[in-house]
């Protein structure tokens, strides 16, 4: 405020406010700084120079809270018990004269140099801030005490001049309210208003604030210069940050006999945040397109509403006779106000509320081309009222209203209900051109959403304008919890700051804090931090709160993988914290105090999400109940295995009775990388089986395809046929069969009744292989299909690797497949002799899974193709994540020429044409039925068609295919023989069938193999294979200088499919033979196929005649077969490593076979005798 003065200098100016001079204002300006209520009142100025005095007109300020503005906070002592002064210094009391005793969380401290100086007794009455009857404070000191009449009932006083009348004695102590929450306020919004006492003299005050327990910032200070202030009331706004969850507010005093400062009717106001708002600023406006406007910029209106805001028409809206709307005041639209007002002026200019885009309904604009009545509603979207009391809604809105036989309503409608109406606008309400309304609204208890409509109706009649809506509830929101959910933490209400530290880069400003949530903690060991002095690095000085993005730009290796912790994740990162001075890390984060006062016993589940990388580091999951002992829910140690991104889930076994728990996260490292938390819900089991109910349940939840499943029945009803069943999810009991199952004996043979017991499936028993897939295992009553409980359960194939050929040429590409892997960007494959040990020595050839041998994208299925090695026995080791850990291996042999008695992979063949009409797909480089030179196709008596027509030349016996080719004519799964390269040859009765009924038999036949140099034994054949299962059969045979051919492999319509595998055959070659012929014959009837490749054959490992060999290995449906010729003494021994330790596979001895899961426990595999 400022005035014009006319007068010779000097001046002197005294500005007033309600008739008292305000102190320390002595120019022609006065300004009013962070307006609050206070400020109001009528304010006017004098100005005398010698000639006399002058005095102005008032000018009267009004200062308005905002609408939303509630309680958050108020104390005035008055509920303290206050007893009779005790000290003989004081007097004049009536009995209820003080306390040292403050409010329920308040606290009072003492600094050190508080007290006398010099020993002797103080006044307990005064020690620090004490609070007191004012009326027995003025009796006991008087001196203007009395003037503090805002005073009443109890006050807090801080008396340095009272504490010094016994001893001499200085006065420092601060008087602290309890942490308030002010979760749900708007930032900036809070008002702190108290009524203040204060006595100039050399003494000190201060008043703080501290937000989440952080360090407080100073609001006010008070000096010696301050002038006295008996009776004043104090108005302060906190500016409370963005996020904050609570505040502490401080009055920190220091005097030395210097007489007072005393506070009463402490309050603190806010503005809740608002449910819902909307000021239409975000849509985007297009020009006008009606004749009927003008005078707009191009971003004038549009009738698109937000998104989901609706605008409906009512009755009678539109044109009255025919002709053409104003499309842009059709119903409820949207427009720029200077553009209404440049199209339609008329007062709407006077709408200065209303900014940027406006709601507007304009019956007057409407009918500016054709008679038209204005009948149109504008609703909100649904507006959750989550944790909203009843009776404390709140609406308020900007709106411009003229005067005209025209109407409105304001209504809403709780949970879809009929609406209500708030307020209703008639042809008699006054214009309102620029208002704010404000309407509280009686929420019923329950309601659980809202929509809000503004409904007008108008015929030529001018308009109702709307903006600025805004939702919000006069009472704090109270956070609401799914059902069953007793605590929820995701750290994203967190605010971050940018890196500090130099040794962190990559962030982009909002990239970590070491403010935990409200009440959360962080406790550091006594050895945590630099073990020898210098620098750490404070963003990861124990556990700490991180935007996962700037964690990974500042740390990267593989931190990213945590992609489950999104927003703002806790840290414990021993590795970061390490990189400016050698430091340790050994803190623990710990949750606010949960309320479980309303769960069952043994009923509640903590579930978070984690990262771990294994290194040496150590960590423990801890509960405790009630202020009790810890008690360990998870330990992980320096064997845990890396979890970049896992969701954890632990059984808090909460006993009977207890009301709270508190969770621990413990973490020690040494420069040993991370752990990292985030979405942490403590809830309540899913609801099951009570005690005494038919319970059933498996030993896993997901097991490897092969293994046994362990299906464990309780309380079951006792029948000898009551029984369990395993069937797919999508299978129906009484439709379907079931896939496995068993009486509760364990057998298929009804026996023994029993109400509890554990059922066996291995994956050979009780029914047919599990493939991989999802299954329910079902307990039925008494051979019927009534259930009494089921339990679902996994299998999934393990990891495997394996060659595309056994047995490479040297310096040859060797090719590894691997399947079902993690999917890590760094799992690898590397080649290994079987003297090398991985992790002591480093890998012949590697390469990630993306390769290369720089990481990429992970894969979980997939194939690399590494250099060429020279003649020897290898390893292919399939490897987790940059580490030693064997997911699956695979051996294979690369021999010089001299070690290869024969090879063929039929890519020398030229190939046509497919010229069948029932075959198609081919790219012309299809198929023949030329063999390689010396081979010989054979055809059995009965082989082609049964009764005339014509066969599928194609097909016509073995014939020699681009396997892509044959895949693109026949399909169904042919393309899984990926081992099948270039060239293949195929008997498939399947595809020959397809034009006229055939049957297929017919041969396979090598050319003859010279094997003179050959010792006895020693010779080995092996080929890659595809079969698949249907009643067909086929023999691989071989014969030695034109002899009766020998059987080496039978294949029968029970053999299993087999559509990728590597066959081995011991060939048994006699002492002398000189010519070896091998053989493989196939029969038919439309019943597949059985495609081979890549045959060779070699010499064996033995090389001197040894018959210890593994004959065959089979891998199918996650179970592994091995084949050998069996001999007394003689028996399997397996290894997990290449090196060993070797030991004995039980119940092999003098066996010709052994069958088990296809897993990494069991990768190598020797005869021993």
């Amino acid at each position: 405020m400022s005035v014009n003065v006319d007068g010779d200098e000097p001046l002197f100016y005294t500005w007033y406010k309600d008739g008292e001079a305000i102190a320390g204002q002595e120019g022609p300006v006065l300004e009013l700084n962070q307006l609050t209520e206070d400020n109001s009142g009528a304010y006017s100025l004098s100005v005398g120079n010698s000639a006399g005095d002058a005095n102005s007109n008032p000018a009267t300020v009004s200062v308005l809270l905002n609408p939303g503005s509630t309680s958050v906070f108020s104390e005035n002592f008055d509920s303290l018990e206050l007893e009779p002064f005790v000290s003989d210094s004081e007097s004049g009391g009536d009995g209820t004269d003080w306390t040292a005793a403050g409010p329920e969380g308040w606290s009072m401290i003492q600094a050190e140099d508080h007290g006398p100086t010099a020993e002797g007794d103080d006044v307990v009455e005064f020690d620090g801030w004490t609070f007191l009857d004012p009326v027995s404070w003025n009796a006991t000191a008087g001196q203007d005490r009395g003037q503090f009449t805002k005073g009443t009932g109890v006050v807090a006083v801080g008396d340095s001049d009272e504490y010094d009348d016994k001893e001499d004695a200085k006065f420092n102590a601060s008087l602290s309210t309890p942490a308030i929450s002010i979760v749900g306020y708007d930032p900036g919004s809070l008002i702190l208003k108290y009524d203040s006492s204060w006595r100039q003299e050399p003494q000190q005050g201060k008043v703080l604030v501290s937000y989440d327990g952080a360090e407080p910032t100073t609001l006010l200070e008070l000096t010696p210069d301050t002038p006295t202030g008996y009776n004043d009331t104090v108005t302060l706004r906190l500016n409370n940050p963005e996020g904050a969850q609570s505040v502490t507010v401080s009055w920190d005093h220091q005097g030395h006999n210097n007489w007072w400062w005393a506070i009463d009717n402490i309050e603190i106001t806010g503005e809740l945040q608002p449910l819902y708002s909307e000021n239409f600023d975000s849509l985007e406006l297009g020009p006008f397109v009606s004749d009927s406007e003008s005078g707009g910029d191009g971003t004038d209106w549009t009738a698109e509403a937000p998104i989901g805001w609706v605008v409906k028409f009512g009755d009678g809206h539109g044109p009255t006779a025919g002709g053409d709307d104003v499309v842009e005041f059709d119903g409820w639209t949207f427009l720029d106000p200077v553009s209404w007002n440049a199209t339609a002026g008329q007062d709407r200019a006077q709408f200065t509320k209303g900014t940027g885009v406006i709601a507007v309904g304009d019956s007057d604009e409407y009918d500016d081309k054709a008679d038209a009545k204005f009948n149109a509603s504008l609703s909100t979207p649904s507006i959750s009222l989550a944790g909203v009391q009843p009776n404390s809604l709140v609406v308020r809105y900007d709106s411009s209203w003229r005067q005209e036989p025209q109407a409105g309503k304001v209504t809403i409608s709780f949970d879809g209900a009929d609406p209500v109406t708030l307020l209703e606008l008639t042809p008699d309400t006054p214009t309102a051109y620029n208002e704010t309304v404000v309407i509280n609204v009686e929420n019923p208890e329950g309601a659980s959403s809202a929509v809000i409509s503004w409904d007008h109706q108008g015929h030529n009649n001018w308009w109702w304008a709307i903006d600025n809506i805004v939702v919000y509830s006069k009472a704090p929101v109270s956070q609401t919890l799914p059902e069953g959910v007793y605590f929820a933490e995701n750290f994203d209400s967190l605010d971050l700051e940018p890196f500090v530290s130099d040794s962190e880069s990559g962030g982009d400003g909002t990239d970590w804090t070491a403010a935990g949530p409200t009440g959360w903690v962080v406790t550091q060991a006594a050895d945590h931090g630099p073990t020898a002095g210098g620098d750490d690095v404070v963003e990861f000085d124990g556990w700490t709160f991180l935007d996962p993005v700037s964690w990974n730009a500042t740390a990267g290796q593989d931190r990213s993988q945590f992609t489950k912790g999104t927003g703002v994740i806790a840290v414990g990162d021993s590795d970061e914290y390490d990189d400016k001075a050698d430091a340790k890390f050994n803190a623990s984060l710990s949750t606010p105090s949960i309320d479980i006062s309303g769960a069952g016993e043994n009923q509640l589940l903590l579930v978070y999400d984690s990262s771990w990388r294994q290194e040496p580091q150590s960590g423990k999951v801890l509960v405790s109940f009630d202020g009790g002992e810890q008690i360990t829910l998870l330990e992980l140690n320096p064997d845990t295995p890396t979890a970049y991104n896992e969701t954890v889930e632990l059984e808090l076994n909460n006993p009977a009775g207890a009301s709270s728990a508190v969770i621990t996260w413990d973490h020690q490292g040494y420069n040993n990388w991370w752990w990292a938390i985030d979405n942490i819900t403590v809830k309540a089991k899913p609801s099951g089986p009570g005690p005494n109910d038919p319970k059933l349940v498996t030993d896993k939840t997901v097991y490897l395809t092969g293994e046994t499943v362990n299906a464990t029945f309780n309380n079951g009803q006792g029948n000898a046929k009551d029984w369990v069943g395993i069937y797919r999810p999508d299978m129906t009991p009484g439709t379907d069969g079931s896939l496995k199952w068993s009486y509760v004996g364990g057998t298929q043979t009804a026996g023994e009744g029993l109400t509890e017991g554990t059922i066996e499936f291995a994956h050979d028993k009780l029914g047919g292989p599990l493939s991989a897939g999802d299954y329910v295992a079902i307990f039925f009553v008494n051979d019927t299909y009534e259930q009494m409980a089921t339990v679902e359960f996994t299998l999934v194939d393990p990891p495997s690797v394996t060659t595309t050929r056994s047995v490479y040429t040297s310096g040859s590409p060797i090719t590894v497949e691997f399947s079902n892997g993690p999917g890590n960007a760094k799992d690898w494959v590397g080649l290994y002799r079987p003297d090398m040990t991985p992790g002591e020595v480093g890998s012949l050839k590697w390469l990630y899974v993306n390769g290369t041998q720089t990481s990429g994208d992970g894969f979980t299925d997939g194939s690399v193709t590494l250099e060429g090695l020279e003649p020897g026995k290898y390893y292919a080791i399939f490897f987790e994540n940059d580490g030693y850990t064997q997911l699956a291996t695979t051996v294979f042999n690369v021999l010089g020429a001299d070690d290869i008695y024969f090879e063929e992979n039929f890519d020398s063949l030229e190939l046509e044409p497919f010229l069948s009409d029932s075959e198609s797909g081919g790219d012309g480089t299809d198929w023949t039925a030329e063999a390689p030179t010396g081979w010989v196709v054979a055809f059995g008596d009965d082989h082609g068609p049964t009764a005339g027509g014509d066969d599928v030349v194609e097909f016509d016996g073995w014939t020699f295919l681009d396997p892509v080719s044959w895949n693109a004519t026949a399909g169904q799964d042919r393309a899984q023989f990926t081992k099948g390269t270039g060239v293949i040859a195929v008997g498939d009765s399947d595809e020959y069938d397809d034009k006229a009924d055939a049957k297929f038999n017919a041969s396979l036949v090598t050319p003859e193999i010279d094997v003179s140099s050959a010792a006895a034994g020693s010779l080995v054949l092996t080929y890659d294979s595809s079969w698949r299962q249907e009643p067909q059969q086929g023999k691989v045979l071989v014969s030695y200088d034109g002899a009766e051919p020998v059987t080496l492999l039978e294949l029968t319509p029970d053999t299993p499919t087999g559509y990728n595998e590597t066959v081995t055959l011991s060939l048994n070659n006699p002492d002398g033979a000189q010519k070896a012929v091998i053989t493989w014959d196939h029969q038919g009837y439309n019943n597949w196929w059985w495609a081979i490749d890549n045959i060779i054959v070699i010499a064996g490992e033995a090389g001197g005649g040894s018959d210890l060999v593994i004959n065959s290995i089979i891998v199918d449906g996650g179970v592994l077969t091995l084949n050998w010729a069996a001999q007394d003494g003689v028996k399997l021994q397996s290894a997990s490593s290449v090196n060993g330790p070797w030991t004995d596979v039980d119940g092999t001895a003098g066996k010709e076979s052994h069958s088990g899961a296809a897993d990494q426990a069991a990768a190598f595999y020797r005869l021993s005798n």
